[in-house]
């Protein structure tokens, strides 16, 4: 019988906004159904799966200590904003993400209920580090396999220190590894998520279309299919930000955002370009030795180029390009934003309608893979700009 750990995963790539050191990553993690009961009889409920010897007792562990740690630190944001204590900036902060929460329920369709009514303020700059591998000259990533979500490509650890020990041992089996520190995540419902400090202060688009995304992973989520889940969620959170601006935000926000964006549009661009370089070395009939050589001049060459040209770019790659730039970083790119014009024909055909749009994005996701996969093609084909 299989273990029903908590199971990490790596959503999206998430860059930073201007001025912030790492382009951080979002992840989601999805608990097994018995842990929408927990209460304190966590050790009850833990035992018998540590004794299956299926899980690391210590992944296990970190895992199940850094999201109640969360849980309870977590303080009602209408108790913050009612406390005279509560500092100016960031009761209006608070004010503004429960302004977007009401957008999203209201005006997206999206479930908000029970998310992001709460606070955390951490005492770290990231909330937990993920960790991801593929081969030296492959851009296969390696996956952990689990029950409900099945197999993924990411481990998530609340201390950097166990990401790095888990990296480590990788790199000791001759993986090209990555450590990416993550500034926020989603349980994809099981749990009230709570707004983190990490992100609160990002500005108001790019906050915007961060809790837009998470909570669009609520509304629809796909197990086993991260191109979808990615695209959808993305889909929904770039049309949901360019409303609320359009509604509620300050035409210099909707400049800041459109810049961030574009940003960050050009710089995957020139990644996919170099893993479209990447994979075409490896598949070629060079002597490993030889497309070793040549994955380093690559490498070097993308680095020399990000460096003379990313004041273009606007926003700060540095931690993406200089430390752990290699196979690992570049296995999953281009997932994320696959189906985007897929998404976008479905919303067209919807007339905007966003009952209409969700409930064909649904009806999608109840196909086989191989016909979702079919359907969105003729859809991206289908999508005229």
């Amino acid at each position: 019988m299989p273990c029903a750990p908590p199971v990490w995963i790596m959503r999206r790539s998430s860059p930073a906004p201007s001025g912030m050191v790492a382009p951080g990553r979002v992840l989601s993690v999805v608990w097994p159904i018995w842990a929408k009961t927990v209460k304190m009889r966590w050790l009850g409920l833990l035992l018998p799966l540590l004794l299956t010897g299926c899980l690391s007792p210590g992944y296990l562990w970190q895992a199940s200590q850094g999201q109640w740690q969360l849980m309870t630190q977590a303080r009602p944001v209408a108790e913050l904003l009612a406390d005279a204590q509560t500092d100016a900036p960031l009761k209006q902060r608070l004010a503004m993400s429960q302004r977007i929460r009401q957008f999203a329920k209201q005006q997206l369709l999206l479930p908000s209920e029970a998310s992001y009514a709460t606070y955390v303020a951490l005492d770290r700059p990231y909330v937990v580090w993920s960790v991801t591998a593929a081969p030296p000259l492959g851009l296969t990533p390696k996956q952990w396999c689990f029950p409900v979500v099945g197999c993924l490509s990411y481990r998530g650890y609340f201390s950097a220190q166990g990401a790095e020990d888990f990296a480590r041992e990788l790199r000791a089996e001759g993986w090209d590894v990555a450590v990416s520190p993550v500034a926020a995540y989603s349980t994809l419902g099981w749990f009230s998520d709570p707004l983190l400090s990490t992100t609160l202060f990002w500005p108001p688009g790019e906050l915007a279309h961060l809790l837009f995304h998470e909570l669009a992973h609520q509304r629809l989520y796909i197990a086993g299919d991260t191109a979808f889940n990615e695209s959808y969620a993305e889909w929904v959170a770039q049309q949901g930000v360019r409303s609320w601006l359009a509604q509620q935000g300050s035409p210099a926000a909707a400049q800041r955002y459109q810049q961030h964006q574009e940003g960050r549009q050009q710089f995957e661009q020139r990644l996919l370009e170099l893993r479209a370089q990447l994979q075409g070395l490896y598949e070629s009939t060079l002597s490993e030795t030889a497309k070793g050589y040549q994955k380093r001049q690559a490498l070097a060459r993308f680095r020399y180029d990000y460096a003379q040209r990313k004041k273009e770019l606007g926003l700060n790659y540095d931690a993406w390009v200089y430390k752990d730039l290699n196979n690992a970083r570049l296995a999953l790119l281009g997932l994320y934003r696959q189906w985007l014009p897929a998404f976008a024909r479905l919303f067209a055909q919807a007339e905007g309608d966003w009952a209409r749009f969700h409930a064909a994005a649904a009806a999608l996701g109840q196909l086989p893979y191989a016909q979702r996969q079919q359907a969105l093609q003729q859809l991206n084909g289908s999508h005229d700009g």
